[in-house]
């Protein structure tokens, strides 16, 4: 299997949601649909990750610091996992309903 490094660039989300970075761009992705991408990436032979662009002097409130340590938590988290989760049974699933 190939060797796979996942490199996270933060301007990537919506600068509301992390606005410490050098070129902040309205209308990027939640942190919830960046987090939900790198899930379904588990499964692939990961050798690395990293998160660049964080700005920490731009980061009053630490906003970014934390979305990006969020962030790392799933890295580290799909590094360990050897598939995508599997979906669970919501209200809204067809397996719910069934019962």
């Amino acid at each position: 299997m190939k060797m796979t490094i996942n490199s996270l660039d933060i301007d990537v989300v919506d600068s509301g949601l992390a606005p410490a970075t050098g070129t902040p761009k309205p209308g990027g992705w939640t942190t919830r649909e960046v987090k939900r991408i790198i899930r379904g990436l588990a499964g692939l032979n990961f050798v690395g990750a990293d998160i660049v662009e964080i700005a920490p002097a731009y980061d009053h409130s630490d906003i970014t610091g934390i979305a990006a340590a969020n962030i790392v938590h799933d890295f580290l988290s799909m590094l360990q996992m050897d598939g995508p989760p599997k979906p669970r049974a919501g209200p809204f699933s067809k397996s719910y309903l069934d019962l």
